[in-house]
């Protein structure tokens, strides 16, 4: 069981740090276009109302709250990426030290800050499937590495 528990541990450690690299990538685009769509928004309503076209103030209002909720979604996203990253590196090194029967804390605590950035994900973007199987593979790990120091 610690050896499948270590190895498993490196698999969803290698998976945190793509997924982790991957959303704070995504917050960072996603905050930077509602950003930029928002100032542009602004701008040309303003170059309209100039010409003396008529702008739907509610049109606008609506397009200035939706681009305000993509950045705060943007920002969720950089931050849940952020502990996902964290929680990868620290499961491949729980990983390894499962698998040579060190460091039984360590490998204990690891997988629980990689489920934490799950639930992160969870509240502050939305629910996966994906994330649900990560927690249940970080779950095994940790009992994997539950087994340290115990003859096999």
């Amino acid at each position: 069981m610690r050896v499948a528990g270590g190895i498993i541990l490196l698999v969803v450690g290698l998976w945190s740090l793509g997924s982790g690299g991957c959303q704070i990538l995504g917050g960072q685009v996603a905050s930077g276009m509602s950003e930029g769509m928002g100032k542009l928004s602004s701008e040309l309503t303003k170059a309209a109302k100039k010409a003396g076209a008529k702008v739907d103030e509610g049109k606008a209002a609506e397009a200035a709250a939706k681009l305000a909720e993509a950045g705060s979604m943007g920002s969720g996203l950089m931050i849940a990426g952020t502990v996902t990253l964290i929680g990868g590196l620290l499961c491949i090194i729980g990983g390894i030290l499962t698998l040579t029967s060190k460091g039984k804390m360590f490998a204990l605590i690891a997988p629980g800050i990689g489920i934490l950035g799950e639930i992160i994900f969870f509240a502050m973007v939305t629910f996966s499937v994906i994330g649900l199987v990560k927690i249940i593979l970080l779950a095994v790990g940790a009992m994997g590495a539950s087994k340290i120091g115990q003859q096999a």
